[in-house]
């Protein structure tokens, strides 16, 4: 081990030392792989339009356009506020709620995995998944 720190000293830093750098939308929009229906499909049509809605989401949580931040978000569906240096195990991904009897996000901590309810316009996206997320109770965290 010593021999790889001395080797690869920048490579191995993130390792040991907290990155400073800020979350971003783009960040979060990489982090995800997104799980939808057959193209061509009624479900992926609607999957598509709320995929949007999910982006235009990060950009205004980013802008605090939100009363919910980046981090929020990460830790609704992970359960921590930073990206790991290692990245998460396993990976994050977004899956669609058909069922209308949902109207707000579910999340799964252990898969690291948010299901989105299919909306028909932003606003009612956006209102649902601030409220979901600020009134989820998650480990210990205000």
């Amino acid at each position: 081990m010593l021999n790889a720190l001395k080797t690869y000293p920048v490579q191995l830093r993130c390792l040991f030392v907290e990155s400073i750098e800020r979350l971003t939308a783009e960040h979060l929009e990489n982090l995800f792989k997104v799980h939808l229906s057959e193209a061509g499909s009624n479900k992926y049509h609607g999957e598509c339009i709320t995929l949007g809605f999910w982006r235009d989401y990060l950009q205004d949580a980013e802008l605090k356009l939100t009363t919910v931040s980046l981090e929020e978000v990460l830790v609704f569906v992970t359960g921590s506020d930073k990206i790991p240096a290692l990245g998460f195990s396993p990976a994050p991904s977004v899956e669609f709620l058909h069922d209308e009897d949902h109207r707000f996000p579910i999340a799964n901590t252990c898969e690291n995995v948010i299901r989105l309810p299919l909306k028909s316009k932003y606003e009612y996206f956006k209102k649902d998944m601030d409220f979901g997320i600020k009134n989820s109770h998650g480990f210990g965290r205000p």
